[in-house]
């Protein structure tokens, strides 16, 4: 009785056994469609192989909430959720070796909406099984397909409704021998999704204008209604004076009302605690 047995443990363990990647490329990392009350709107997404294969991809819609870090949490339902405003062209489709695949994603707004709403599609890759051998008599091979299922933010904003209200709530500067931290947090007090961009300064305060001693551009930032977002920038280190500032300068629209402006006296790290200069 033990013979069979380790024929078959030795079987099972000889049977090549690996993980096979497969992956995609997908642009934009985040869509924006803006329609007025009643109406369509569509935008598309690309979709390549990051390899020399032939990908399967299934489309597919979720609804996410989002915390202050800026990360998506899949859920159930959502209160500002469009998913089922949503529809695409071709919900599975193959993506060539070379080349992309646009596909079209449309929404189509109630006549009531008002504001930004949400929700993210999901591109999930399905290969065909791998397998050992060659010619028409292959035998599926054993292993671990590593199987990409990426998710793309979708706002939709209705035009004409929009309620832009954004302050920051908080700032704090931090410096240490690796240079200079800024803890910045944006909340949105509004209806409407928007993008912050701008700058962080590290100023010396003079009688005039402030002495600007170093500074970082911010990457733009997706606001959500209801989240205070918390935006973090490093700013290498310089030659600080003790009573330096660090100063953000902000934007969320082209208008002069659609600035933001906060700024804090720097702290410093001795002994691993955060003293105030």
């Amino acid at each position: 009785m033990r013979r069979p047995t380790r024929l078959l443990l030795l079987f099972v363990c000889f049977v090549p056994f690996s993980a096979y990647p497969v992956g995609m490329i997908i642009s934009p990392v985040q869509l924006g469609l803006s329609g007025a009350p009643g109406s369509t709107a569509s935008g598309v997404i690309n979709v390549s192989s990051s390899q020399a294969q032939e990908n399967t991809i299934r489309v597919s819609f979720a609804d996410f909430i989002i915390d202050s870090a800026g990360r998506r949490t899949e859920v159930a339902s959502s209160p500002r959720s469009c998913k089922s405003w949503l529809d695409v062209d071709q919900r599975q489709f193959v993506s060539p070796e070379e080349g992309r695949v646009p596909v079209v994603i449309t929404a189509h707004i109630p006549p009531d909406a008002s504001g930004s709403y949400w929700a993210q599609a999901f591109f999930e890759s399905v290969p065909a099984p791998p397998a050992l051998g060659a010619g028409p008599r292959r035998a599926p091979a054993v292993g671990v397909t590593i199987t990409p299922r990426i998710g793309i933010p979708i706002i939709v904003t209705v035009s004409g409704s929009e309620k832009y209200d954004l302050k920051i709530s908080g700032i704090e500067g931090e410096q240490s021998p690796l240079g200079i931290d800024a803890t910045i947090r944006v909340e949105n007090r509004g209806n409407a999704v928007a993008m912050v961009s701008g700058a962080v300064a590290v100023e010396k305060p003079s009688a005039n204008l402030p002495e600007e001693l170093a500074s970082k551009d911010i990457d733009p930032v997706t606001s959500y209604p209801g989240v205070t977002r918390t935006i973090k920038v490093h700013v290498p280190p310089v030659a600080i004076a003790h009573d330096a500032k660090v100063h953000a300068y902000l934007r969320f629209g082209p208008r002069a009302d659609q600035t933001m402006e906060a700024s804090a006296t720097l702290s410093r790290q001795a002994n691993g605690q955060s003293v105030s200069n």
